[in-house]
This record gives structure tokens, sequence and C-alpha cells, in this order.
């Protein structure tokens, strides 16, 4: 399974504050949801995002979720690589779990799993059908043939016996 990117998450201190700033600044649609605000960046590129006041530290912090298939499995890996968890899994009611981690240099990383994982990109479409070559000419000479009769010297032409003249006929003038 690939692991991408999929959500941000900005604590504060002050979600009202924090959440004005946002729709000042990038014109973003923000949406109470529970205790956090959902933010819509107005964007197909890109990924969406929340802004949450916690009530206790950390207060000010910016976060990305990665999408994982099983978040104690990840958990246990980022501990044997040094990192430590933070926040275990935790039930978002109706959409899912999420855990945070912090890495070897101390920054905070969330892992997502969805209720229901997302659906494969369509297939592409194929190309085009390219036009079928057209059909050479069964008349046709290869090339090779036709340059090695080039190369051949001209016989000399012969001439032409005069017609014999049929007995009884007359030209017309």
């Amino acid at each position: 399974m690939a692991n991408p990117v999929v959500h941000f998450e900005i604590g504060c201190r002050d979600s009202a504050r924090t959440q004005q700033f946002f729709k000042d600044l990038f014109g973003w649609t923000i949406a109470e949801m529970g205790p956090a605000a959902m933010i819509d960046t107005g964007s197909k590129d890109g990924i969406q995002g929340h802004i949450t006041a916690l009530g206790h530290e950390p207060f000010n912090y910016v976060t990305v979720y990665v999408m994982v298939d099983d978040l104690t499995a990840y958990l246990e890996k980022a501990a044997a690589l040094g990192g430590q968890t933070l926040i275990p899994p935790t039930e978002v009611p109706g959409m899912g779990h999420f855990a945070w981690f912090k890495d070897v240099d101390g920054n905070c990383l969330g892992l997502w799993k969805p209720l229901v994982p997302p659906a494969p990109p369509p297939a592409p479409e194929p190309p085009p059908a390219a036009a079928a070559p057209k059909a050479k000419r069964a008349t046709r000479k290869p090339k090779r043939a036709a340059k090695a009769k080039k190369a051949r010297p001209k016989a000399k032409a012969r001439k032409k016996a005069p017609a014999k003249k049929k007995a009884g006929r007359r030209k017309r003038r």
C-alpha cells in the first residue's frame, strides 16, 4: 500500500481567531465540525485539513497525516526506528482512526486510517487507436531492387523494323 499525505492540521489557542486569519489570507472555506474546524481549500490539487484548539499543550503546531492500513504496526515501526508514540490510535466517529508520533528529531506527525479505504483511481483511458498503416501495393519493387536496376548499364535501344503494309489498305488523308 502506498502511504500518501492525506490531511493537515493547524493547532492553535483560539480557533475562531485562527479560522478568520486563514479565511482572510487564503480565501479558504472553514466549517465547524465537532471540536475541529474543517478546511476546504477550494482546490482539487493538494490536500484538505482542519484547525483545532486542543486546550492543552501543544498549542501551536502544524502536522500532516499519512494514510496507513495499520496504525499500531506503524507506531511500533516508528518506535523501533527511534520515534515515540504521542497519541495512541484514537477514533474519529464515523470517519476513521488517527495516532500521533514523534520522529527522531522530535517532529510530530499523524497517522490516519479511514473507516472505508479510498477507492482506487480509475484506470487511464487507452489512447485512441492509431490508423493502420496503408497496405503497400504488391507491384511495388523493393528499394534494393530499384537501386540495383539503376546501377546496371543500359542496353542499347533496338531499332524497330518498319511496320509491314497490309495489301489492299490505303491510308486516308
